[in-house]
């Protein structure tokens, strides 16, 4: 405070209300200097209890410090005794959110206040493309020196890689689309953000010295876990938002040019054919490029849930062959006590209490068969929609200039993936709808009728 240059005084109280309403046109109406739509407001307390608060401009690229006392911590009031507070220049603040941990901390709450920052979307989307993930070593994170001793992070590392590729789109997005997004997107993105820092912060940091360091080690993997999976959850919707402004960019784009090439054709000689083959031929490469969008990322999808349901197949193919065996001993074994019983009593107490302990487990076993024949269908079904995906491509691209065989491709895709496909797992055979599923209609819809 001691320095500072006071610029304006604000009434304290209206400076109160406009930040309990959050109503920021109301703030660039009392603020004396230019505000631009991209500020942010954070309340700090300093030492002795004074309060004070720190606003950047970022579309100005000026920032502000609001103080509620003097230099010797008595409040501060104009000549009518109203109380005011002192908006002096504080030209450090923007310098200061360069560095990642310092941009994490001013977007997370003051532990002291327990206020976290405050401003307008546009405020937040700025700072927020400050930030510059790709500046995370993700290799480093899987601290493989420490492999040897089983204190690694390689189970979580996908996990963790995954949510930063999301981090990186998100925040690499075009400033008109990430301005697009809600309020509640962009909190979250605020809020997941720091604490990805955070966890890449721990890793670094994990050594395994000190006192329990193999409880410390897997608690720090559930955690991982935990806001990994929440974290990709939370960003998927911003994810597809943005993906889909992409489409959408992509195909102004293609418009432009092939508006602009149909005009540059006309003006040539509108009744060449060579010519309009060309552009024919440009449209389809164009048209074939929006159709293999996101192949290969959709192709993981199918393929990690294969992955999955191999895994779960072979627990179930290995319990039910346990207790197959466990079945037969238990058989052999009654067989045989009740062929050493005498009396009629006797042998009738065995059979219904050894015939209770039979169905028990013949129950179990015929309940490991079903899940596993139903982890095998789910299984071939996955990994017939990834190999219909991993070949779309090159059976689009063998297609050439021909529209009709490149067309017949995509149908035959898109059946092959929300078909209700046959595995020879399951005994009841799944009839074909007659109505296509509205996926398939709408590609039926965009590809034209030959």
């Amino acid at each position: 405070m001691q320095g500072e240059r006071i610029l304006f005084t604000l009434n304290y109280e209206r400076f109160q209300r406009i930040l309990g309403e959050s109503n920021w046109f109301k703030l660039q109406q009392e603020f004396k200097n230019p505000l631009s739509e991209s500020f942010l407001i954070w309340r700090e307390v300093e030492e002795g209890g004074s309060e004070r608060w720190l606003l950047v401009d970022l579309g100005r690229h000026s920032s502000y410090s609001i103080n509620r006392r003097d230099e010797k911590g008595a409040a501060i009031t104009d000549e009518k005794s109203n109380s005011v507070v002192h908006v002096s220049e504080f030209p450090n603040l923007e310098n200061q959110l360069k560095t990642t941990s310092a941009i994490c901390n001013r977007l997370q709450a003051d532990p002291q206040t327990g206020y976290g920052p405050q401003g307008t979307r546009t405020g937040f989307i700025l700072l927020l493309m400050k930030l510059n993930v790709g500046n995370v070593y993700l290799e480093g994170l899987k601290r493989s020196e420490l492999s040897g001793s089983k204190f690694d992070f390689e189970n979580v590392h996908s996990d963790l890689s995954v949510v930063h590729g999301m981090f990186h789109e998100i925040l690499t997005s075009a400033y008109d689309d990430l301005i697009n997004l809600s309020d509640a997107e962009i909190e979250t993105v605020r809020t997941y953000l720091p604490q990805f820092h955070e966890i890449a912060q721990k890793i670094e940091n994990f050594d395994i010295g000190g006192d329990n360091p193999r409880d410390r080690h897997a608690d720090l993997l559930k955690e991982i876990s935990d806001f990994c999976s929440n974290a990709k959850s939370v960003l998927t919707p911003t994810i597809t938002y943005l993906r889909s402004k992409q489409i959408d960019t992509s195909k102004a784009k293609f418009d432009a040019f092939f508006e602009d090439a149909e005009n540059k054709w006309k003006e040539i000689d509108d009744k060449s054919g060579a010519k309009l083959q060309t552009l024919d031929d440009l449209i389809l490469k164009q048209e074939n490029q929006l159709a293999e969008i996101s192949i290969s990322e959709y192709e993981k999808i199918f393929a990690n849930q294969a992955e999955k349901h191999q895994t779960g197949a072979k627990r179930w193919f290995y319990g039910t062959v346990c207790l197959v065996i466990v079945s037969i001993a238990i058989f052999v074994w009654a067989i045989k006590d009740l062929g050493s019983a005498t009396q009629l009593s006797i042998i009738v107490q065995n059979v219904f209490a050894k015939g209770f302990l039979i169905s028990v487990f013949y129950m179990l076993l015929n309940r490991s068969i079903k899940n596993y024949t139903a982890e095998k269908h789910l299984e071939v079904v996955n990994r017939h929609r990834q190999n219909a995906l991993a070949t779309f491509e090159a059976f689009a691209d063998a297609a050439g200039e021909n529209r009709d065989t490149r067309d017949h491709v995509l149908m035959a895709a898109t059946d092959a993936i929300f078909d209700a496909n046959q595995s020879g797992y399951l005994s009841v055979k799944t009839p074909r709808s007659d109505s296509a599923n509205p996926i398939q209609q709408i590609v039926r819809a965009v590809v034209p009728d030959k």
